[in-house]
C-alpha cells in the first residue's frame, strides 16, 4: 500500500493513563516591561490553568514596571497619570492575595537586595543620584567619584 495509513479505532475502545511530574518545583513567570495591575491579576488567574505555579516581581515593590505603565512612559499619546511607590506596594499586596487564593508561590526582589543595606532605595534601573557615604564606597561595584 502506498501513501498514508490512518488506523481507525472507536474512541470508546481507547484507554490512556498519563501520570506526569513537573521537572522543577518552580514553574513561573517574571514581571517585565510595563504592567498594569489588571493585566497581572488576569495573568495570575490564567497561570494555574497552564501549569504555572509561581510569579516573580522584581525589586521589592515592582515600582518601575507599574510606573512605566501608569505614567505612559514613551507613549506621548496618553496623558501621564500620577504614580507612587505606595501605590505599587498596594498592587503587590493585592497580587499576593490573588496568588494565595490559587496556591501560587510568590517571589520578590532579586534586584535591590545589594543596594538597600547601604541606604539606597532600589526602585528600578533608572539613573539616580545618591549621597554615598565614604564608608560604603569600597563595597560598590563601580568606583564612585564626586
Amino acid at each position: 500500500m502506498d501513501g498514508e495509513f490512518i488506523p481507525r479505532k472507536d474512541i470508546s475502545d481507547i484507554h490512556v493513563v498519563l501520570s506526569e511530574k513537573a521537572s522543577y518545583r518552580h514553574r513561573g513567570i517574571c514581571i517585565e516591561g510595563a504592567d498594569c495591575y489588571e493585566n497581572i491579576a488576569d495573568m495570575i488567574d490564567w497561570m494555574p490553568k497552564l501549569g504555572f505555579n509561581s510569579y516573580f516581581i522584581q525589586f521589592r515593590e515592582a515600582y518601575i514596571f507599574f510606573e512605566r505603565w501608569y505614567t505612559h512612559r514613551n507613549n506621548p499619546g496618553i496623558e501621564a497619570e500620577e504614580f507612587s511607590v505606595e501605590k505599587a506596594r498596594v498592587f503587590v499586596s493585592e497580587i499576593i492575595k490573588e496568588m494565595k487564593k490559587r496556591g501560587l508561590l510568590f517571589h520578590a526582589v532579586g534586584h535591590g537586595w545589594t543596594c538597600e543595606p547601604f541606604g539606597m532605595q532600589a526602585l528600578g534601573w533608572d539613573k539616580t543620584d545618591y549621597e554615598v557615604r565614604p564608608e560604603i564606597r569600597e563595597h560598590l561595584a563601580e568606583e564612585y567619584t564626586d
